[in-house]
């Protein structure tokens, strides 16, 4: 960091305070109180328009219960690459059935990437999740069937599908010999 600018570190400062106190689902009044810097002082930092004492920097770090290295860090680009073959399969069904969970993200609301496989005449039943929830489908191959809240969706091969899935629904592959979809399930974080 060496290298960087006065207000290049204040920004990345400002963001990471941010992202960690959202994270943290702290507002600036919860944050203040617990560390024991004023909320003015602290949304100054956010904006990255001040340049707070080391003193200000360690009663921040040891509320969050992290280093000052934490609040000061650029942030790196993060990828991550996974073959499907190399997915934990938390699902088997009857012939080649599967569905795969390729990512998870714990944010403010939990993501989850799915690739599934439903071979024909297999039906998958999923309870209602939190409402709020919504899942997006995109078929791969095939013919997907969904059921949601009784009312049924054909979705196709290059067709996507959005829905609320905050009440029970099904996915069912009732016209090909293999069906394979890709599914996003967002659900509101419901606890803390």
């Amino acid at each position: 960091m060496a290298d960087l600018t006065d207000a290049q570190v204040n920004r990345t400062l400002g963001d990471n305070l941010r992202r960690l106190r959202v994270a943290g689902r702290l507002s600036l009044d919860a944050l203040a109180e617990r560390s024991g810097v004023s909320k003015g002082m602290l949304a100054q930092i956010e904006k990255g328009s001040t340049n707070p004492s080391i003193g200000t920097l360690c009663k921040i770090a040891n509320a969050f219960g992290v280093t000052l290295q934490t609040l000061l860090a650029e942030p790196e680009a993060h990828v991550e690459k996974i073959s499907v073959a190399d997915a934990r399969n938390l699902w088997s069904g009857d012939g080649d059935g599967a569905a795969r969970l390729l990512f998870g993200l714990d944010l403010m609301n939990l993501i989850e990437l799915w690739k599934w496989s439903i071979p024909k005449g297999l039906t998958h039943r999923s309870d209602a999740h939190p409402v709020g929830a919504m899942e997006i489908a995109l078929t791969l191959r095939g013919i997907l069937t969904l059921t949601i809240a009784g009312r049924e969706e054909t979705v196709r091969a290059d067709q996507a599908v959005m829905f609320k899935a905050d009440s029970p629904h099904s996915y069912a592959n009732r016209h090909s010999a293999m069906c394979e979809f890709v599914l996003l399930v967002v659900e509101p974080r419901t606890r803390p």
